[in-house]
Formats: C-alpha cells, sequence, structure tokens
C-alpha cells in the first residue's frame, strides 16, 4: 500500500454528550497513524499523527509534521510501518501538506 500525505482535517461533534462523542470515535481509531519525518541520514526530527481518508491510502497530516523532511515513515494502527510516502504538494499558510 502506498500512502499519500494531504493535510489536517479537523473533526468537530456538536449536541451530543461526551461519552457519546468518545464512543463515536471508536471506529476511527483504525484509521489513526504515526507519522515520522526522517532527514537526509535517516534520523527521525519530527514526529506528528494523521488518519487514513480514503482506501487507496490518502493520508490527512499538518505541514509542519513533514517541513524539512528528506523521508517519512508511517505507521498504521496494525503496528505495519510503511517508509515510502509521497508528498503531492502543500500550503504552508494553511499547515497543510497534500
Amino acid at each position: 500500500m502506498r500512502f499519500v500525505i494531504i493535510g489536517t482535517l479537523f473533526v468537530a461533534f456538536a449536541g451530543f454528550g461526551l461519552a457519546q462523542d468518545i464512543q463515536s470515535l471508536v471506529p476511527l481509531k483504525a484509521s489513526l497513524v504515526r507519522i515520522v519525518a526522517k532527514d537526509s541520514a535517516g534520523r527521525a526530527f519530527s514526529q506528528g499523527s494523521g488518519f487514513i481518508v480514503r482506501d487507496n491510502g490518502l493520508i490527512v497530516t499538518a505541514f509542519h509534521v513533514i517541513q524539512g523532511a528528506y523521508s517519512a515513515a508511517v505507521r498504521v494502527d496494525s503496528g505495519d510501518i510503511y517508509d515510502h510516502v509521497d508528498v503531492m504538494g502543500y500550503d504552508i499558510r494553511k499547515d497543510l501538506a497534500y
């Protein structure tokens, strides 16, 4: 599977009780990812979270997580790590990478 990072998306819940909000997030756990940005020597220098938004591996995260990275690794909920990550573009003002 190949992952593409596209930016940050915020999810807001309104009109629900806190317990109901938390329970509604449980199914989303499998889509959460951890992103580690690396320099040209392969050393990690930044990390952040994101989540998978499409079956083809499209990932949402913040630009500052991958800013200046030579490469990045994505760890998915199952524990699998993907070292090949493509960044299609970015918007510094909006803190988005896509």
